[in-house]
């Protein structure tokens, strides 16, 4: 199951994953209100037939990583396996997305959160140590090229 954090986003994913049946179920996080929303886990996961491993795609930037990893800690809490990052989502999102500055004033995430981005935290270390942020612009241009 993948989540998305952004609506057009999400919107892309769900057209996209139509076509390709990659995912389960791709679910609208709607940004910060997806760690509240965690709570509803066990009644997505009954609709599905059992529990899935949850995959998180949104912005890279300081609350895009807090958000998943606040979330795995709820899911921990239900008994549920951890929020794990779309690396290939992210992969690309560092391949085609333009660099933007964070809002100053921010606290800076923690190693545990970057961490959360696996192979990808060191080049999300440097891109936020720096101020910058990539907004989650994958569309469905960019999805129908890609083969799966």
């Amino acid at each position: 199951m993948l989540v998305i954090e952004n609506a057009a986003t999400w919107h892309s994913y769900c057209r996209w994953n139509t076509q390709r049946a990659v995912f389960s179920a791709v679910v609208y996080g709607d940004g910060k209100r997806f760690v509240d929303g965690i709570r509803y886990m066990s009644d997505i996961f009954a609709e599905l037939g059992g529990t899935r491993g949850v995959l998180y795609f949104g912005d890279l930037d300081i609350a895009g990583v807090r958000i998943p990893h606040r979330a795995s800690a709820h899911m921990a809490k239900l008994g549920f396996p951890q929020i794990e990052s779309d690396l290939r989502s992210y992969r690309w999102l560092l391949e085609c997305s333009s660099i933007d500055f964070d809002e100053p004033g921010i606290e800076p995430a923690s190693v545990a959160e970057i961490a959360w981005l696996g192979e990808l935290a060191s080049a999300a270390t440097k891109l936020l140590g720096t101020g910058h942020r990539l907004a989650e612009h994958i569309g469905w241009e960019f999805l129908a090229s890609r083969c799966e």
